[in-house]
């Protein structure tokens, strides 16, 4: 069993846009980014890796498989977000983003500039199969791109649930606090591909400005994916959970699945080639109160 110290739960508050601004999708309970976590961003030298990060999440309800119960059988519904970048520094702003025929909400958070989904999701995505196809009008500043010859490319990565956790946690207890993800298919049967990442979280209601819950590093990050089960330990002695971070409330405990696909696009503009990133991911989650 791994235990993890307080030194990795850093806040993921900055003043990178990547990690400072929370989502209000509906559907869930955690506002984390869906671009946070795919190492977009290089702290060294102070850039982005890419001229833009495009990601599509399938949210999935999270419980064990039952018999011989294929990927589809889980219920879900998949939200997208989408960044650009001049000169791997500054934001760029295009015309529209279109996923599978949704038209992604543009969002100005400070000097930040991104587009996602909101109140609304996008359906019939075929998990083996899920043809997910990009739009992007670049417009004066950004770059256009029409996404047909990845549509056989872009998978998801396989899925992870949350599979055991305590559903309580009490501000200010010196008490352990577990929780453990697992890989929804094992054994026999069609198995989606290895993902490049995983992360699991526990985020809580939280004094913050600009977000509705504290987002802590993930306390489970593996770059080399290849257990069915990982758990993680969150020692009470080293005063993690405190009143003044959390706040009491409805939190979340969750896991991200991540599939990379670096892309080189050509600026019809310029006719240079920009870095583009595609993530595919899976994440589920399970309530969590704050008390």
């Amino acid at each position: 069993m791994k235990k993890q110290l307080l030194a990795a739960f850093v806040f993921l508050i900055s003043c990178f846009a990547l990690n400072s601004f929370a989502q209000e999708r509906e559907f869930v309970i955690n506002k984390v980014n869906l671009i946070s976590e795919v190492g977009a961003y290089d702290y060294i030298s102070n850039s982005y890796k890419y001229d833009g990060v495009l990601v599509f999440m399938r949210t999935v309800e999270n419980r064990k498989r039952v018999g011989d119960e294929t990927y589809d059988a889980l219920t879900y519904k998949c939200s997208a977000e989408a960044w650009f970048f001049k000169d791997r520094k500054d934001y760029v702003t295009v015309d529209s983003v279109v996923v599978n025929g949704l038209k992604l909400t543009p969002n100005q958070p400070g000097n930040a500039y991104f587009y996602f989904t909101t109140d609304k999701y996008i359906h019939g995505v075929p998990s083996l199969s899920p043809n997910v196809m990009w739009n992007v009008y670049g417009g004066a500043n950004g770059t256009s791109f029409s996404g047909e010859s990845l549509l056989s490319t872009l998978k998801f990565p396989d899925f992870y649930y949350v599979s055991s956790f305590d559903p309580e946690i009490v501000i200010g207890s010196k008490t352990d606090w577990s929780f453990s993800i697992s890989k929804w298919l094992t054994g026999a049967g069609f198995a989606l591909g290895k993902p490049d990442l995983m992360r699991g979280w526990i985020v809580s209601p939280s004094f913050a400005p600009h977000k509705s819950l504290s987002n802590f590093s993930p306390s489970i990050k593996k770059d080399n994916v290849s257990e069915e089960n990982y758990i993680s330990t969150i020692e009470g002695r080293y005063d993690t959970f405190i009143s003044d971070v959390c706040l009491p409330g409805t939190g979340s405990a969750f896991v991200r699945t991540y599939k990379l696909y670096p892309v080189k696009v050509t600026d019809p503009g310029t006719g240079l080639q920009k870095d583009w990133l595609f993530v595919m991911g899976a994440e589920a989650e399970v309530p969590v109160t704050f008390r």
